[in-house]
C-alpha cells in the first residue's frame, strides 16, 4: 500500500487510462507483479493469472487499473470474498491497459485478478485509488504556483519551458495519443487555441515518449489512428506525434510537448495527473487556478468558461 504525503505517480500510472494519485488508509494501492505460464489459471478465462486481497470501503468509487508490458494484454476483474465476479474489464484489441471503476457497496475484503486476454507473459503494474482521493490531491494545486514543465521535444513549439509564458493564461492539458478520450478532445483544443491564443491563451498539450515507457506505436495513415508496432523508439515516436499532429482527421496547431521518461514521471507527479485528459489552467502570474479531469468535454465547457475568465484578468 501506497501512504499519501508526497504524490506519486509511477511510469506504468502514467500508461495506464487514469493514473493515480494515492492517499493512506484503504483509499489506494499499488502492486507490481509478473504472469507466467507456471501461475494458477483464471477460472474465468483458463489463463495465467495472480490474484490480489485488497481492503475497500462502502461508499468509495475506486478506479483499478492494469497496464501491462511485454505484450500483455491486460485483463482485469473483481470479486467478492466469495468468489462472485462483481465487474470485469479488458484494453481495446492489441491494447496493454485495462480499467474498470467500481462502487463499493459494503465494507469488506475483495480479489483483484490480473490476467490476459492472449495467455501472453510478462510484467504489469495495478493501481486502486479512491476518486474521493484523488478530488482532494487536485484542489490542493489551485491557487499555488505552477511547477515548471520543460519540454525535451516540442511540436509547433517557439518556447522551452512553461516558466517562459508568464504573461499568458496557459492551458496544459496532459494526454496519451493512444487514448481515444484523449483524442477526442482534439477538435475542441484547435477551436480554443484558434480563438483565444491573440487574446493570450497559450496552449501545451503534454505527453511523453511511449517507448521509453515499454510502450510501442505507429501510426496508420488510413485510418488516422494509433496502434500496436512491433519495434519504437524516440525517432519513431517523433515521426508518430508528428504523423498524428498532421492528419487530416487532427490537424494540430497548438502546441505538443513530448517528454523523457524521468521528466515525464516529475511533471505527472507535480500536477498530480490522476485521469487523462487531465487540464491543467494557469493564470497571467504562474498560479494555478483550474484543474479538470476526464469527462469535461461531454457537458457545458467549464475549461473554456474558466479560459475567458482568466483572459478578463489584467
Amino acid at each position: 500500500m501506497v501512504r499519501y504525503g508526497k504524490a506519486l505517480v509511477l511510469a506504468s500510472a502514467i500508461m495506464a487510462t487514469a493514473s493515480i494519485a494515492f492517499a493512506g488508509g484503504r483509499d489506494s494501492y499499488l502492486f507490481n507483479g509478473n504472469i507466467n505460464q507456471k501461475d494458477m489459471r483464471d477460472t474465468k478465462r483458463n489463463q495465467p493469472c495472480k490474484t490480489h486481497d485488497v481492503d475497500l470501503k462502502a461508499g468509495q468509487v475506486y478506479s483499478i487499473n492494469m497496464v501491462g508490458q511485454n505484450n500483455l494484454q491486460s485483463v482485469v476483474r473483481i470479486e467478492d470474498e466469495k468468489g462472485k465476479e462483481l465487474m470485469e474489464g479488458e484494453g481495446a484489441a492489441g491494447q496493454q491497459d485495462a480499467q474498470i471503476t467500481f462502487k463499493c457497496l459494503k465494507d469488506g475484503k475483495y480479489k483483484v485478478i490480473c490476467t490476459s486476454q492472449n495467455g501472453g507473459n510478462g510484467p504489469y503494474t495495478l493501481t486502486i485509488s479512491s476518486a474521493f482521493a484523488s478530488l482532494a490531491s487536485h484542489a490542493a494545486l489551485v491557487n499555488k504556483p505552477a511547477p515548471d514543465v520543460t519540454i525535451d521535444y516540442g511540436i509547433n513549439t517557439k518556447f522551452k519551458s512553461l516558466s517562459e509564458l508568464k504573461g499568458k493564461v496557459v492551458l496544459l492539458q496532459f494526454w496519451a495519443v493512444n487514448l481515444d478520450g484523449c483524442v477526442n478532445t482534439v477538435p475542441k483544443m484547435n477551436s480554443w487555441y484558434k480563438e483565444y491564443n491573440e487574446a493570450g491563451l497559450e496552449v501545451i498539450a503534454v505527453t511523453y515518449f511511449n517507448s521509453e515507457m515499454g510502450r510501442k506505436f505507429k501510426f496508420d495513415q488510413k485510418d488516422g489512428k494509433v496502434k500496436a508496432a512491433e519495434k519504437a523508439d524516440m525517432e519513431t515516436d517523433k515521426a508518430m506525434f508528428h504523423a498524428f499532429a498532421a492528419h487530416e482527421d487532427h490537424k494540430i496547431e497548438y502546441p505538443i510537448a513530448v517528454l523523457k521518461k524521468n521528466n515525464a514521471l516529475k511533471s505527472f507527479n507535480d500536477y498530480v495527473v490522476n485521469g487523462l485528459p487531465q487540464m491543467v489552467i494557469v493564470d497571467r502570474k504562474g498560479i494555478i487556478r483550474f484543474t479538470f479531469v476526464g469527462d469535461t468535454f461531454r457537458g457545458p465547457s467549464l475549461v473554456e468558461s474558466a479560459i475567458k475568465e482568466l483572459l478578463a484578468e489584467k
